[in-house]
């Protein structure tokens, strides 16, 4: 039950920050790009929303988890940090690190100052994140499962998601994969196209 209140939290931090980021201003300096931009940065910012849940989602997690070792003993809690806390513990904080830092550098009005170095930014981050996601899905995927045992209406669930082969269950993988790869996809649509306008700019200054 925990876990359920903390995702409709997520959900409400997820939907008041895109409503903040999309005010009137903020919103006139997104329609002010062209197309190209406009597009980049909707995908940027697509995937900062995606990894934002990721991080939050990870963050809960180990709340529940932490919690329910600690009412089931001092061997549970023991064995619970030292397998699993600090492995995922590290990669949800420097996940968080980079969650915390996108979001101020994904706001319009900073994006359009320094467009280029927040796609390098991204691509960075969305980089790494594809190349560590089958160590952290491992421990995301077994901390979901022991979540889920934890409430016993979600017991045949989470032990679907341990099963060979595909399973409509499984596709619970998308929400987490993707912020990673918006990132790199925005980033270097991004990049791109900001290296284009400024090369064009350098050409018209040396023709005229």
């Amino acid at each position: 039950m925990l876990l359920l209140i903390f995702l409709v939290v997520i959900l409400l931090f997820l939907t008041v920050y895109t409503r903040r980021m999309l005010t009137e201003a903020e919103g006139q300096i997104v329609h002010q790009m062209n197309s190209d931009q406009r597009r980049g940065f909707m995908i940027s910012f697509t995937g900062v929303l995606f990894l934002t849940f990721t991080v939050l989602i990870s963050i809960s997690i180990v709340i529940v988890l932490l919690m329910d070792a600690m009412n089931q003993g001092q061997d549970t809690l023991g064995y619970l940090v030292f397998f699993y806390l600090l492995p995922f513990g590290f990669l949800v904080c420097v996940g968080l690190g980079a969650m915390i830092s996108l979001l101020r550098k994904i706001k319009p009005s900073y994006y359009s100052q320094q467009p280029r170095q927040v796609s390098k930014y991204q691509m960075i981050v969305g980089a790494i994140g594809l190349i560590t996601f089958p160590y952290f899905y491992h421990f995301l995927k077994m901390g979901i499962h022991m979540t889920l045992t934890i409430y016993n209406w979600f017991m045949e669930f989470a032990y679907t998601l341990d099963k060979s082969g595909f399973h409509s269950g499984k596709l619970i993988i998308i929400p987490f994969i993707a912020g990673p790869i918006l990132l790199l996809i925005g980033g270097l649509i991004g990049y791109y196209t900001n290296n284009n306008q400024a090369n064009e700019k350098m050409n018209v200054e040396e023709l005229e």
